[in-house]
Order: structure tokens, then sequence, then C-alpha cells
């Protein structure tokens, strides 16, 4: 009987974002397993479209504003009638509280109302945007309306729950579904490390947008470059991209700084460097530390709210520092220097954490257990 229970899915569209990338793994993975699945859109624009499985019904609003499509979202739910309706991302989640609370009255459907929170609250306060801080009082009401609230990180559960003044019983911490299992790779006799190079190769992934801060890196890789021969590859898209490579010219980095582009298949690219830098301001989870350790390279990260700390839980898997561009120079070459086949064994064990079958079963128990 479990087995049947359908989902309904609801999130802006499928570009390429981390959290649009977790709705469609969840729904792939879920499918899979039996359950009835539609995923509700504005529009089916967006690369991870094509990653969805046939059999998945796609639903577009098509409206100017999503918030102009509540009316038609929840004439579109009485008529499927799921089990559980889950959104993702600010403006979703907000429909999500306004349909349960219209339910509320009219009693139109039974499902269960579930939010997923993929960002820490407190990032917000970085992007002084008016119009973001309106959604977080909106939520701090129209959450208690919500049956569950599924955070990313313990960080963002611990925020949620302060912040919007919400029960800690009433939102759970999981990851995020990011690796499917053949993603890891097995481990490879002919393992050695870089303790001797000349060269090092880093690799960044993300969007160029303030978040990532990636000015701040930039100045990491030039004083690096001044003493050691290393080059970084920065993959994503973004509107920072022009002053970006502005700044990589003002440096004198354009030899040692390459821009990639959006690459949907950058997994399979991680294991071609000797480590994964990041210098976010904050992450909410942090897609890209899990698709890292995949390729089993250490991880030189930022000690920033959300996924840091929860993911890179042993000092073997990489090093989490302070915003200190001399620290950080330092945990690379210390990173990359003292690597070995089993600090390698010890990424690619927690990649497993997060991988697409575990976190669906973690997401289905907790809907089951919603009353």
């Amino acid at each position: 009987m479990n087995k049947c229970k359908s989902f309904v899915f609801f999130m802006q569209n499928f570009y390429g974002g981390g959290a649009e990338k977790v709705i469609v793994n969840l729904a792939n993975e879920l499918f899979r397993l039996g359950h009835p699945i539609t995923i509700v859109v504005n529009d089916n624009n967006g690369p991870y479209f094509h990653d969805v499985a046939n059999g998945i019904g796609i639903v577009e609003l098509k409206k100017k504003r999503l918030i102009f499509g509540v009316l038609k979202l929840y004439q579109l739910l009485a008529k499927i009638q799921p089990d559980y309706f889950l959104s993702t991302l600010d403006m979703p989640n907000v429909i999500n509280g306004i349909i349960a609370l219209m339910n509320s009255f009219t009693g139109k459907l039974n499902c269960k109302f579930i939010a997923r929170e993929a960002n820490t609250i407190s990032s917000y306060s970085w992007l002084d945007n008016s119009g973001l801080l309106i959604k977080i009082y909106a939520r701090k009401y129209l959450y208690k309306k919500i049956n569950l609230v599924i955070a990313n990180s313990p960080d963002t559960k611990e925020e949620i729950v302060k912040k919007l003044s919400l029960s800690a019983h009433d939102v759970v911490a999981i990851g995020n579904p990011v690796l499917k299992v053949i993603d890891i790779p097995a481990m490879q006799d002919d393992f050695c490390t870089n303790t001797a190079s000349t060269e090092y190769k880093l690799i960044t992934v993300g969007r160029l947008e303030r978040q990532k801060n990636l000015f701040f890196l930039l100045d990491v890789i030039k004083k690096m470059s001044l003493k050691y021969n290393v080059t970084l590859d920065i993959y994503g898209v973004g509107s920072l991209e022009v002053e970006l490579k502005k700044y990589v010219e003002k440096l004198g980095l354009n030899n040692i700084v390459s821009f990639e582009g959006f690459h949907d298949d950058v997994c399979k690219r991680y294991s071609q460097y000797d480590a994964f830098i990041l210098t976010s301001l904050w992450e909410g989870f942090g897609n890209v530390y899990v698709e890292a350790l995949s390729g089993g390279i250490p991880i030189i990260t930022t000690d920033s709210k959300g996924g840091a700390r929860y993911i890179i839980n042993d000092s073997d898997i990489g090093s989490i520092c302070p915003f200190d561009v001399d620290n950080i120079v330092d945990s690379v070459v210390f990173e990359i220097s003292k690597n070995t086949k089993e600090k390698r064994e010890k990424r690619f064990s927690r990649a497993g954490d997060f991988t697409v079958d575990n976190i669906a079963k973690q997401y289905r128990r907790v809907c089951y257990g919603v009353e």
C-alpha cells in the first residue's frame, strides 16, 4: 500500500541549481520505487528537464510570476489528490503555505504539505533584499500551516527553528540526494600522492554570484601563484562572470584561471584535479562537496554556515578554514601533499552517505511519519 503513495513536487523550473537537481533526483528514485510522481513548474526550461524519468508527469503553470499560479496549482492538486505535496526554494514554499492555508478553509485536499529549505536563513542578510525579507516573514506565519519542513543540513534546521519560530519536532534535517551509486568509483590500486608536485591543479564549482565569494578566491590564487605553480578551473555561470574575468585580468591570472562554464557532467571531472576549493559565504548544503568527495580529492573550504561541517565531518576528508588568504593557501598545500589512499577511501565512503537511494529512503520514511 505504501509504495502507491503519490507525490507532487513543486519548483520554479529545471535550471541548473542544486535545489532543482535534488528534486529531479528524488522524483526519479521515488518513481523507480513505484510511486506516482508529478512535477509542477512554472515552465520546463533548464537542463535538468531532460533528466526527468519517462513516466513522470510534468505540468507547467506558465504564469508571468509564480505567485499568480496559486489558484491553478490548487485546482491541479484537487484533481490529482496526491498524498504529499513537496516544494523547494523561497516562493514555491510560500505558495505551499498559502495553499495549506486555503485548504484549512476548503478541505478539498487530503495531502500532507511539506516544504524543503535549501539554504540557511542568515544567508539572506548578505543579499539585503527587501523582497526576500518579506518572504521570510511570510514563511514565519505560513509554515505553521505546513505539516513538515525538511532542512538540508543541521545548520539550516537550527536557523529555521529559531528564526521562523517553529517547533523542532516539525523540522527534520536530511542531506541532499547528490549521487547515484554508480557515480562513486571503486578504489584504484595505482593511486599515488602528489607530495613532490610542482603544480597544483584546483577546481571550484558553483554559480558566479556573490554567495560564492569568488573575488576572495581569486585573491587566494594570486597569493598562491607567487610561490607555487597553481591553476584554477572555475565551473559555473552567473551574473558576475564579466566582473570576475576583469578581476582575473587585473590580477594577472589569465594563464592561471580558466572559466569553464556550466557542465552537467562535472561530477566526472573532479578526479582530474588535485583538490577542490570553495570560499562561499554560506552553503545551505553544498552538493559540490559531495561531488568532490566522489572524485576522491581533498576539499578546502571556508568555515561558512550550512553544510561544510556537516559533510566534511573528518579532518581526513579536507580542511575547513577561516576567511584568511594565507591559511587557505597553507591548507591547499597541506591537503595535496599529505593526501593518501586511505584518505581517498574515506572520501568515497562519506560521499556514499548522500546517494540518491539512501536519501530517498529517508524522505519516504519522514513523509510516512507525518501526522
